[in-house]
């Protein structure tokens, strides 16, 4: 689940079900020769890194967009 941060909309926090952050995520757009590009920024909570987890928070930002 994502929680739109209150200094931008177009930055989330990720939460897992029970409401603990689990990292952060942002969307910004680029212009490379004219040709206008989505950025994706995702990151996870270090303490979650290496569990397997990567997939389940790509896979919820992709679900809930």
């Amino acid at each position: 689940m994502f929680k739109q941060s209150i200094h931008s909309d177009r930055a989330f926090s990720v939460v897992d079900e029970e409401g603990n952050l689990a990292g952060n995520c942002e969307f910004y757009n680029v212009q490379e020769d004219e040709i206008e590009i989505l950025v994706v920024g995702l990151q996870m909570k270090p303490s979650l890194t290496g569990q397997g987890l990567g997939s389940w928070l790509l896979q919820t930002l992709i679900s809930e967009q």
